[in-house]
C-alpha cells in the first residue's frame, strides 16, 4: 500500500523503495520526507514486499499517475520497476540503495542522498535501451559463468555479510568452472568454453571494474565480452574494489 505526503506541490514522485537492499541500515523513507518538508511536490512511497511482480508497481503506477518513479535499491530493483513502466513515459529516478549500484554508479548518480533527490527533481531526462535475455530485461550487464555462479551461491547462503561474500568468491573461483556456449552472431556460429560471458550495455561493474570500454547504455548496441583466461588479481578487483555492502 501506497503512503500519501502532500505538499501541494507542482510534481508528483512515486519512491518505490525495497527495505532488503544491500544498504538497509537508512531510513530513507524519513531522510526523503524531511528533505522534502519545505519543497511543493506531492509525494508517495510504495514498499516492495517478496515476490513482488512488475504488475503490482504497474497499479500503483495506473492510480497515482506520477511525474517521476524513482527506486530506492540496487540493480535488482531498478530493473523490476523499469519492467512495470518501460512502455509509458515516466522516468525512472534511482537513490542509491543496493549492494554494488552498477547503473547508478554508470550514469553518474551521486551516492549523496540530497544531492540524488536534486537529481530527481531538477537531471535531465535520459533515454537509454535494454536487452531481452530469455524474457527478462537486462539493463546494465548481464553474465554466465563464474561471477553468475558466484552470485548464486552467495544467494542461496542463510548469511549475509562481507564474510559470506568472500566465502561464495574463492568457493567459486577454486573450481575454475568454465562454461561450454555457442554464439551465433550476425549468422556467424562460435563455440568457446569461456570462464565468463558478459552481455554488456555498459562499461563496468558496480565496484568499478572495467568489462566493457566501449559500452554505452544509449548506442542501440551491446557488446558480448568473452573471457577465456582466468586471473585471480582480476577477480577480486571485479568483486572487492569496494565495499558491496555499504557503497560510499
Amino acid at each position: 500500500m501506497a503512503m500519501q505526503y502532500n505538499n501541494s506541490g507542482n510534481l508528483t514522485i512515486l519512491f518505490v523503495l525495497n527495505k532488503r537492499s544491500g544498504n538497509s541500515a537508512i531510513d530513507y523513507q524519513a531522510d526523503i520526507i524531511h528533505w522534502f518538508k519545505k519543497l511543493k511536490h506531492n509525494i508517495f512511497f510504495f514498499e516492495i514486499q517478496p515476490n513482488c511482480l512488475p504488475m503490482q508497481i504497474r497499479k500503483e503506477v495506473a492510480r497515482i499517475v506520477p511525474d517521476r518513479v524513482v527506486a530506492i535499491g540496487g540493480d535488482g530493483t531498478i530493473k523490476l520497476i523499469a519492467e512495470a513502466i518501460m512502455k509509458t513515459n515516466i522516468p525512472l529516478g534511482i537513490i542509491m540503495a543496493g549492494s554494488a549500484n552498477g547503473l547508478a554508479k554508470e550514469l553518474l548518480i551521486p551516492a549523496n542522498l540530497g544531492m540524488a533527490l536534486n537529481v530527481v527533481i531538477h537531471g535531465n531526462r535520459k533515454a537509454i535501451h535494454l536487452l531481452r535475455i530469455n524474457d527478462k530485461i537486462c539493463i546494465h550487464l548481464s553474465d554466465i559463468g563464474l561471477n553468475a555462479f558466484m552470485v548464486k551461491r552467495f544467494e542461496a547462503m542463510d548469511h549475509r555479510g562481507m564474510w559470506a561474500y568472500l566465502k561464495a568468491a574463492f568457493g567459486v573461483f577454486w573450481t575454475r568452472y568454465r562454461t561450454r556456449s555457442e554464439l551465433n552472431i550476425n549468422g556467424e556460429s562460435i563455440k568457446v568454453k569461456a570462464y565468463m560471458i558478459v552481455f554488456a550495455n555498459a562499461t563496468r561493474y558496480g565496484t568499478g571494474a572495467l568489462i566493457n570500454p566501449i559500452g554505452s547504455l544509449s548506442d542501440h548496441l551491446f557488446e558480448v565480452v568473452v573471457i577465456l583466461k582466468l586471473s585471480l588479481k582480476e577477480l577480486l578487483k571485479m568483486w572487492f574494489t569496494h565495499d558491496p555492502f555499504h557503497p560510499k
